[in-house]
């Protein structure tokens, strides 16, 4: 059989063709050329055209070796290519999309022109022209020789809507009339949509499905790799300008596809995205969900490619152990905080497969391959995982370990993450379905083109499958139900008669409504209260009890107790009321009343203070020079006084205990109870009445610092 190979010839002027001629192909690469590996489909020029060279070499190739001349349309994107809606001018803007750096407050708008340029945003919250904010670009060229321009809007209220406007300076070439909605403020919970697909390429199908995208009226959208397919410029900035259907109004987070890397390049993919970190994994929060995007790498079994998140643009360490620790470590971040509700975790290679386009995946799920990230996603609660690689559509129920954890298209605090691919965004594919229990939904048979799109509130996210042609083909809802618990810390104190402590209690979780505090099981003449006593979960509150002079002795179990319209949450509480009671002050360890002051005295320098130095020096004789002598003064300032944690005025002291740290043994020392005046930065031998001396009670107590450490 002859097998042929797709080969530019060089030439001068227009024309977007290929010569097909006799080479050493393998037999499937025939169907996937120019589709799933565009490095051999070398593209030029713009406009279909055959000059006279061209034909004089399509003449002598026909006669001597029956070569086939195959003339093209031109790629959607190129020069000539229509000027999008909205703009207007010799060079206007061209593949706008939004990007968003972690930051509600900035938007990064990235464009392309055809020739030289340079740039300027103007934006406002009504529709322009005279826009009240602008900004100059940033011009830059791709490593393969794209013009692009990058601006950076600054200042902007979170969750607001904002028009704008780009080109160049003087705005003689410029695109108009698009809008977008800033990110809300991290952490609060704002409806919001994002869309996801991947497998595009510069072909009507992609442009079908962008246009699609953009129809969804998203808030975000996340191409999830293979976004190209080629290596010609032309043709990247032409998937570009069909992402701009979308990206003029939503910010695109981009995953990066194992075609990526070299059609065009990395570094190519990277100039064009402007995300956060390094571009390739990185992670943001937007509004209640925390989202992670992950480069696996060029292929899904090579546990030392990709990249984690750490190095500079389009860098980051490789291998799985670097990637591992990097997703673990932010995901344990979102984990700690209580207004991030969801987690959705996105890259290309998928975790689960529904049909056997691929072959491959992440997790260990029938594929042969090691588990190499399911074992976080579970353990750290990931909701969403999305995935591109395969041409089609499918997805999982929710899943951990190859066991379905429930059916049916809703899923209540499943405890396991929902897997889906949609690689639906260019050509499609078809194959036969896998038959596993986990698996809802495989469209493999059937060639599917479309996006995944997710509509997210507070405690709920509603994902629908829109095909291009067919429409809504499936849909499930994820949902957590507004719970809330109540914590206090400590748990128990131990009060005198006459004294006030306090206690934190933390409302966690969620509630439709305000969580009204209460407090059960306070003794007599004791008053119990909390401050705030009513709020939105999540949100703190005081708790304050005040024994009386005539309190009862005794332990008092008592009850917190946090009630909204539907139902109630507790917390035990235990107090003491004693006749005697412990305190403990330690310098360093955070205590509104553990301020120690301390220093020594010297008499070889009778003038000088030490109150700033970190040792403290105790010796009888020589302890600088030959027959000097060093003292020692320490006090707690603060722990006598009316507040919760200090000891109240006029108590009776039954029993004190000082820790000293030994860092140089001595022998016998003696300790005194100081009454005469001293401050820790004024404090010398000679600040005394008797230098040296210090007015005290006499003795206290001896003891022997012969050995190291703490006594």
């Amino acid at each position: 059989m002859t097998k042929y190979l797709f080969e530019e010839l060089p030439y001068s002027g227009w024309g977007s063709s290929w010569v097909l001629k006799p080479g050493a192909v393998p037999n499937d690469f025939l169907r996937n050329a120019g589709h799933e590996s565009g490095s051999f489909l070398k593209r030029s020029g713009n406009r279909p055209r055959v000059s006279q060279r061209l034909a004089f070499l399509l003449c002598a190739a026909l006669l001597l070796s029956a070569i086939l001349w195959v003339s093209m349309p031109a790629p959607v994107g190129q020069a000539g290519a229509p000027i999008p809606a909205g703009a207007s001018g010799p060079n206007p803007p061209r593949g706008i999309h939004l990007s968003f750096l972690d930051d509600p407050t900035n938007a990064v708008i990235t464009w392309h022109t055809v020739s030289a340029a340079t740039s300027r945003a103007e934006w406002g919250t009504s529709p322009g022209p005279d826009y009240p904010f602008s900004v100059s670009g940033t011009d830059y060229s791709s490593p393969g020789g794209s013009l692009l321009h990058a601006a950076t809007l600054t200042g902007l209220a979170p969750g607001e809507t904002y028009y704008y406007r780009v080109g160049d300076a003087g705005m003689t070439s410029w695109f108009d009339g698009a809008s977008f909605r800033s990110a809300p403020p991290r952490g609060v919970a704002q409806p919001f949509v994002f869309v996801a697909a991947g497998k595009f390429g510069n072909s009507a199908t992609s442009a079908a499905t962008a246009a699609a995208m953009g129809a969804a009226n998203p808030n975000l959208a996340i191409p999830l790799g293979d976004l190209y397919y080629t290596s010609q410029q032309s043709s990247v900035r032409g998937v570009w300008e069909k992402f701009q259907a979308f990206g003029e109004k939503a910010f695109v987070m981009a995953a990066v596809g194992n075609h990526d890397y070299n059609e065009p390049s990395l570094l190519d993919h990277c100039a064009f995205v402007n995300q956060p970190g390094n571009e390739r994994t990185y992670a943001f929060t937007y509004g209640n969900v925390f989202f992670l995007g992950v480069d696996w790498g060029l292929f899904v079994n090579d546990t030392l490619d990709g990249a984690d998140g750490t190095g500079g643009l389009c860098g980051g360490a490789p291998g799985n152990d670097a990637i591992r620790a990097w997703i673990d470590a932010r995901l344990a971040e979102a984990n700690a905080n209580p207004d991030i509700w969801w987690k959705v975790a996105f890259h290309h290679f998928p975790c689960y497969l529904t049909d056997y386009d691929k072959n491959r995946s992440l997790c260990v799920d029938g594929s042969g391959n090691p588990d190499q990230v399911e074992d976080i996603y579970v353990a750290r609660g990931v909701d969403l995982v999305l995935s591109g690689h395969a041409h089609t559509y499918g997805r999982t129920y929710p899943v951990k370990f190859n066991n379905r954890v429930q059916d049916g298209s809703l899923y209540i605090s499943p405890g396991a993450p929902v897997y889906t691919n949609l690689g639906t965004g260019g050509p499609a594919r078809t194959d036969a379905c896998r038959t596993e229990p986990y698996i809802a939904v495989c469209r493999g048979p059937i060639p599917t083109n479309g996006y995944g799109k997710f509509s997210v509130s507070e405690n709920e996210i509603a994902f629908e499958y829109i095909e291009n042609t067919e429409g809504l083909l499936d849909s499930f809802v994820l949902r957590k139900p507004y719970d809330y618990s109540v914590s206090v810390d400590p748990d128990r104190l131990t009060l005198l008669r006459s004294e006030t402590g306090q206690s934190r209690v933390s409302i966690l979780g969620r509630s439709p409504d305000p969580v009204a505090l209460t407090v059960a099981g306070c003794p007599p003449d004791t008053t119990c209260t909390v401050s705030p006593a009513s709020g939105t979960a999540p949100y703190t509150s005081t708790l304050t009890i005040a024994t009386g002079s005539s309190a009862p002795f005794g332990t008092w179990p008592m009850t917190i107790t946090g009630t909204n319209s539907t139902v109630s949450r507790t917390v035990p509480f235990s107090l003491q009321i004693a006749s005697h009671a412990t305190r403990t002050f330690t310098k360093g360890d955070g205590g509104a009343y553990s301020e120690t002051d301390d220093t020594y005295v010297y008499s070889g320098l009778p003038t000088q203070n030490y109150g700033t130095n970190v040792q403290l020096l105790v010796d009888g004789s020589g302890c600088i020079a030959a027959g000097s002598v060093c003292k020692t003064l320490i006090k707690f300032p603060l722990i006598v006084g009316p507040s919760a944690g200090q000891i109240p005025a006029g108590s009776t002291i039954v029993n004190a205990t000082l820790e000293l740290n030994i860092r140089n043994a001595g022998t016998t020392a003696d300790a005194y109870q100081v009454t005469e005046a001293w401050t820790e930065s004024g404090a010398t031998w000679n600040s005394f009445a008797t230098p040296g001396f210090p007015g005290n009670r006499g003795l206290e107590f001896t003891f022997l610092p012969t050995a190291l450490g703490l006594i």
